[in-house]
């Protein structure tokens, strides 16, 4: 029968010839004896590999992608939205705060799964927005490998993005702001891009008060790049929005309103008074013109009219026929022919707020 320390032995594996030399040991059933054998145990078990020798690349080739002689590689692509602070009318940019988040599969990190590599360790498609202005990596996370070989990457930007859109219907406009994302370095041959819905949308909460932002929506695309001989995928966000005109409401439309009608105290002006017509009539014009100044500074110099540019225009050409009518009354009464002034006068205070209130509606539609 054999002693019990010979049997722990046994049962915990321990090769032969420590056991013996432990076995040897005197005292070995003593209150030190335990505490000399877990030392001599410990000492013998085999020490697991330290992260950065698990997480080695040695015989791995960053410049060549996944199964490169066969299939696409299939790239997750999801842009969210986090914040948006501002949108410049004058310089058609959007100030974006966003996440980039992309996942593809590596066959050759299926046994790296928990580590962290940086870009230039193993292969990434490569992709970039196309339509950035001044857009800067806030946060760049390194790589993460998850069971199977899955790499999944997550990118922080912010700053401006170059969006042009039309704003014929100023400031009652919508516009609809796309985003692209692609990756010129591989064509469709080469890596396929997927809508990663998880992670396409945007915060519950934006800073940004003069717009009321819509559900973003996304789509990949093609793109036909002549230049590089190959067509490329293009993930495509796009975001809705719509300005909250209100603003320029109380401020724009509102005072200009004033002004018009201000022009129309002509017509009860007796039009024997000419110089006070004149007077009246010079300085609503002048109040005009320099309104005009305050809304061209709002807007980008653009091939068409928008709809404060027409409403601005329709309002500067009733201000002069209301000046263009007080010189006709006042060189009627001049010539003797006041009845008939009274009555051009007469008729104009009602004639020209329905001209107004009809051109109004047409231009702000």
């Amino acid at each position: 029968m054999q002693p019990p320390e010979d049997d722990a032995l046994q049962r915990l594996k321990i090769p032969s010839n420590l056991a013996a030399t432990l076995l040897r040991v005197p005292g070995a059933t003593s209150v030190l004896g335990p505490l000399l054998l877990l030392s001599l145990v410990f000492a013998a078990m085999p020490t697991q590999a330290s992260p950065d020798e698990r997480c080695s690349l040695e015989s791995y080739n960053a410049s060549t992608r996944p199964d490169h002689l066969g299939a696409p590689t299939t790239v997750q692509v999801g842009i969210m939205i986090v914040d948006m602070v501002s949108i410049s009318d004058v310089d058609q940019t959007l100030a974006v705060d966003a996440l980039l988040a992309t996942e593809w599969r590596d066959k050759r990190l299926e046994s790296l799964a928990g580590c962290r590599f940086s870009n230039e360790e193993v292969w990434t498609p490569e992709l970039a927005l196309v339509n950035t202005n001044s857009l800067e990596k806030v946060n760049k996370r390194k790589l993460l490998v998850a069971e199977g070989g899955t790499v999944s990457s997550l990118t922080r930007f912010s700053g401006d993005v170059l969006i042009p859109w039309h704003m014929a219907d100023f400031p009652f406009d919508t516009a609809e702001w796309k985003l692209r994302l692609a990756g010129f370095d591989y064509g469709i041959k080469e890596i396929e891009l997927e809508i990663a819905d998880a992670w396409t949308g945007r915060g519950p909460k934006l800073t940004i008060p003069d717009w009321t932002i819509g559900e973003p929506s996304a789509q990949i695309t093609i793109v036909d790049v002549p230049r590089l001989g190959r067509s490329v995928p293009v993930y495509e966000l796009t975001i809705p929005g719509g300005r909250v005109p209100d603003y320029y409401i109380f401020k724009f439309i509102i005072p200009l309103c004033l002004i018009v009608m201000m022009s129309w105290a002509v017509f009860w002006v007796d039009p024997k008074d000419l110089a006070p017509q004149l007077g009246l009539a010079a300085t609503t014009i002048l109040t005009l013109v320099t309104f005009q100044f305050s809304v061209n500074a709002m807007l980008p110099r653009l091939g068409y009219f928008t709809a404060m540019d027409r409403y601005v225009f329709a309002s500067s050409v009733l201000v002069f026929l209301a000046l263009i009518e007080a010189l006709i009354s006042g060189e009627l009464a001049s010539n003797g022919r006041e009845k008939l002034a009274r009555r051009l006068d007469k008729a104009s205070r009602y004639i020209f707020p329905t001209c107004y209130v009809i051109t109004s509606a047409l231009t702000l539609a």
